[in-house]
């Protein structure tokens, strides 16, 4: 573990020469251990420990933030399957106003995820460069609705209200996010699945873009990395590359986004993605896995990882296959951890 913040930080900001810079760094939910403390603690580090990635992307459950307004799921006993909903505090129209209310951003479901990063910190020191998953105020908003797109209607609707309600869940994660770094983060893996061609751009602007880099700028004075990860097809990547933020993560594989090549053309920061989750890195065979990241034509600054949270059921065999690749690439001798 002794170079991680060295290679994050070179690939951050020394001169790119003939060859890209390439880091390092996937990541996945182990639904098992997420409602656990300790038990989530342990996977994180584990994870870590196994693969040495340039970047440990911390991955709680997704529904932690939803959680803390009051809506619960239940853990589905399954390794590969998510939580589920059980319930929503979000009924009626006028419950918005009534539920999303300021909250302390260091109590409760908040405070479980502020503990997690300082144990994580503690176990793997101050050498490995860590971000904790934040999300969007509209992705946020969003998971209080079983049909999260019914947001958009809803929204359009009322504007004054949910101007309101988007200003409540802003502030409340960007105190959140300070606090995540004050905890032992570097920064924020900021993500959303709102910024795409399925909304207007109206609605990008208004309900998304201004809270978006409202959060940001706050946290950016706390933060050593900030990325932004774009979720889904027909995305806006290319509106947002004016985000204060190091390091641009989407999928550009599948061909219904920009592809690298376009967007390193308007940006000096770093991209990630490469390597098909559901795809190559799922079913491989560990030789093409590593033959592709070798040989891949790959941005000057290159962080390989997957799309998205890569499957549950990925064989250790295929992230290791990327990981010598990487290895190899930047003339590591390779140990498996």
């Amino acid at each position: 573990m002794a170079h991680a913040r060295a290679y994050l930080e070179a690939l951050l900001h020394d001169p790119v020469t003939d060859h890209p810079r390439v880091g390092v760094s996937f990541w996945r939910h182990f639904y098992e251990a997420e409602f656990t403390l300790s038990a989530y603690v342990d996977a994180m580090v584990r994870f870590y420990t196994t693969y040495r990635w340039d970047l440990l992307k911390l991955n709680p459950r997704s529904s932690y933030y939803v959680e803390a307004w009051g809506a619960r799921f239940t853990p589905s006993g399954n390794p590969h399957v998510g939580p589920r909903m059980v319930y929503t505090p979000i009924q009626t129209l006028a419950d918005w106003d009534r539920v999303i209310r300021p909250i302390p951003a260091t109590e409760g479901v908040f405070a479980d995820q502020l503990e997690a990063i300082r144990q994580i910190r503690d176990r793997l020191g101050s050498d490995v460069p860590m971000v904790q998953t934040v999300f969007a105020p509209i992705e946020v908003c969003s998971r209080f609705l079983p049909n999260k797109w019914d947001l958009a209607v809803l929204a359009r609707a009322d504007p004054e209200r949910f101007h309101t309600v988007f200003q409540i869940v802003t502030e409340v994660l960007t105190e959140f996010a300070i606090a995540a770094i004050q905890a032992g983060a570097d920064g924020i893996f900021f993500a959303t699945q709102w910024a795409t061609h399925r909304i207007p751009s109206t609605m990008f602007e208004t309900f998304e873009r201004k809270y978006d880099l409202a959060l940001l700028r706050a946290v950016r004075p706390y933060a050593r990395y900030l990325i932004l990860h774009v979720c889904g097809q027909q995305n806006r990547i290319l509106e947002m590359l004016d985000y204060p933020v190091d390091i641009f993560h989407w999928d550009w594989i599948q061909g219904e986004n920009p592809p690298f090549t376009v967007v390193e053309l308007r940006t000096d920061a770093v991209l990630a993605n490469g390597v098909f989750g559901k795809g190559l890195l799922r079913f491989g065979p560990p030789d093409r896995i590593y033959d592709y990241v070798h040989r891949a034509h790959a941005p000057r600054r290159w962080l390989v990882s997957a799309e998205c949270t890569f499957p549950t059921d990925v064989p250790h065999a295929h992230l290791m296959a990327v990981r010598r690749a990487v290895a190899d690439l930047r003339g590591e001798v390779w140990e498996a951890g």
